[in-house]
């Protein structure tokens, strides 16, 4: 007896093949930004390094705001 029939494979397998494909469009862009942060130096600099730093940091914030 299969745990899983046709149709949730298939949704499966539409789920990997958005997930390689926008990690495929997104990925020269994550890189390109990467590298000019590491090596220049630029007016906003800190600005965007924010901006790239917030989803990691409003998760935690908004727990504990609700607890």
């Amino acid at each position: 007896m299969s745990f899983f029939g046709l149709n949730e494979w298939n949704i499966i397998l539409f789920t990997l093949a958005v997930c390689a494909l926008s990690t495929l469009c997104i990925l020269p862009f994550g890189l390109a930004l990467a590298w000019i942060l590491a090596r220049k130096r630029w007016r906003g600099k800190v600005l965007v390094e924010t901006l790239l730093t917030l989803p990691l940091v409003i998760p935690p914030v908004a727990t504990g705001l609700i607890l």
